[in-house]
């Protein structure tokens, strides 16, 4: 599939899940050229979305800034999974003597992001993600006083 931009009149009839699902079935094919290609679909996302919201005047409303980062919280919180599969999956691949010091570098930064374990699904999130949460509940308040008012 050629690597091409949409038209405007392409998003008249589809959605961004629509350009991803495209790109990326959800149920494949999936081959280590897929995964990477998404890793830095993920990464250019970042540099969009950071150029895009780099000048406020872009918004006129607290609920844009909110469905902003409730995206990002979504995307955190798949992380944590993501992060997981590496480490399992470098302990497939590798030796200890390539690998070890990268899984133990992966569960720091897992840790960071405060997602908590599949096997502890009742745990509250920490770290990066908690923190987002904050923030994605604090907007969504402060919309609904401002709606109130």
């Amino acid at each position: 599939m050629a690597n091409r931009r949409p038209t405007a009149n392409y998003w008249d009839d589809h959605s961004p899940d629509d350009a991803i699902d495209e790109r990326w079935p959800y149920d494949g094919p999936h081959s280590p050229e897929t995964i990477i290609n998404a890793g830095f679909a993920l990464e250019r996302l970042v540099r969009y979305m950071n150029n895009a919201s780099q000048y406020p005047s872009r918004f006129d409303q607290p609920w844009q800034v909110h469905d902003i980062l409730l995206g990002v919280h979504g995307a955190l919180y798949g992380l944590g999974q993501l992060l997981d599969q590496c480490v399992t999956a470098l302990d497939h691949v590798g030796t200890e003597e390539t690998a070890y010091q990268a899984i133990l570098d992966i569960k720091v930064a897992r840790g960071l992001l405060g997602v908590p374990p599949d096997n502890k699904p009742f745990d509250k999130p920490k770290g990066l993600v908690a923190a987002v949460n904050k923030v994605v509940l604090g907007i969504n308040h402060v919309e609904k006083r401002e709606v109130q008012a």
